[in-house]
């Protein structure tokens, strides 16, 4: 349970990531087992995770995918490699979530920091092409 208000610096260090996909269309579930990276940037926290990325019945593939995460205290937006906004946090919340509009595809995500340090991200993806639900797990290990 969270003791105190979260801050961005909260999340620097490693993590054991889990994700389990569930591709509505193409009726295939998958899995992703990794790293998750927070490390200081000049003007926040890169967010870099690798891991293997296990699909349906295709062979398993090597992935990875960074963000940034720039903020003050409780609020954190977080920004593409490209630098291009993603979307914000807000951390004065337990269960804060958001949405990206990409194109004709919505991304909501709902994130779950009540039994923190361990936390959740699910993202919901639906478009023309897209019917997808991903939910990571993160959990502390340095």
């Amino acid at each position: 349970m969270i003791k105190k208000q979260l801050e961005l610096n909260d999340f620097k260090g490693r993590w054991a990531l889990r994700r389990e996909i569930r591709d509505h269309l193409g009726g295939q579930q998958g899995k992703f087992f990794g790293i998750a990276e927070f490390s200081v940037m000049d003007d926040g926290l890169l967010y870099m995770e690798q891991g293997t990325l296990s699909m349906g019945n295709q062979p398993d593939l090597n992935a990875e995918r960074c963000y940034l995460w720039k903020g003050e205290g409780t609020s954190v937006e977080i920004f593409f490699q490209d630098g291009r906004s993603f979307h914000k946090l807000d951390l004065k919340r337990t269960m804060p979530d958001a949405q990206h509009l990409c194109v004709a595809d919505m991304y909501s995500v709902a994130y779950r920091f009540i039994d923190w340090p361990n936390w959740t991200a699910r993202w919901d993806v639906l478009g023309p092409r897209k019917d997808y639900r991903m939910t990571s797990s993160y959990k502390r290990t340095v």
